[in-house]
């Protein structure tokens, strides 16, 4: 299979590592997966234990990589779990191995879960979070922050009415860490992004997550993309089980 005939609009059900190996190189803008986290759905996969699950999603990871375009950019949903009272490092352990064979780990996204069930334990909380690792070839890739901008925020109306001589200049960090800000840079701006990387939902289900990564990396424009004549490539893979190609 060559790009030109890569079909759109069509469903694939198959095992994902068999599939993507029809897929061409470098032929895919955007990959989002979800795959069942360690021990977890036991009935169904038979659950992968934490220290065998880098050993079994690598296969899958190197034939994402081969896949995504240069531009392109690839979202993991997943999970730690905790075993003996104590957190599991398979996520961790995962990540650098992703590294190891080729992945930039360029960004992490808090998918904050409103509708999480209280904890029964009397030592630790329930998680309410999940995390959305991103991960990209290249250091240069698509990403459209207008997208998801949201308003700047009533704090600026009184913190940038009467700005102070620091205000107006570069103030670097006192730690010498080359950090630093201008506070005027801020003045008259009305949307900005800074909790582009903190998703929390009123309806935190799996379908508005994935729309909201359209955005941020398609540029949330794909019907005006369409009937320009413009394609993209989106892998949604299911479980890691099944296919879904637009």
């Amino acid at each position: 299979m060559n790009k030109e005939q890569l079909q759109t609009n069509k469903i694939i059900n198959d095992d994902c590592l068999n599939a993507l190996k029809y897929f061409p190189d470098n032929s895919i803008d955007f990959i989002i997966t979800s795959p069942p986290y360690a021990d977890n759905r036991m009935k169904t996969y038979g659950g992968i234990k934490p220290e065998a699950y880098t050993e079994w999603f690598m296969p899958i990871s190197d034939q994402l990589l081969r896949v995504l375009k240069p531009t392109g950019t690839f979202i993991l949903n997943i999970k730690e779990k905790v075993v003996n009272g104590e957190r599991s490092t398979y996520v961790l352990d995962l990540i650098l191995t992703m590294r190891e064979h080729g992945w930039l780990w360029t960004e992490e996204f808090i998918w904050h879960k409103k509708n999480s069930f209280p904890g029964r334990w009397p030592n630790r909380f329930r998680d309410s979070w999940e995390r959305c690792l991103q991960f990209n070839k290249n250091r240069k890739f698509n990403a459209y922050q207008d997208a998801v901008k949201i308003p700047i925020g009533s704090w600026a109306d009184t913190r940038l009415k009467k700005l102070s001589i620091t205000d107006n200049m570069r103030d670097e960090a006192k730690n010498n860490s080359g950090f630093g800000k201008k506070v005027s840079n801020w003045v008259e701006k009305k949307w900005c992004t800074q909790r582009m990387f903190f998703i929390s939902l009123q309806n935190a289900q799996t379908n508005n997550i994935v729309l909201l990564f359209l955005k941020i990396f398609l540029d949330g424009s794909l019907s005006f993309l369409r009937s320009q004549g413009i394609s993209y490539w989106i892998l949604l893979l299911v479980l890691v089980q099944r296919l879904l190609l637009h």
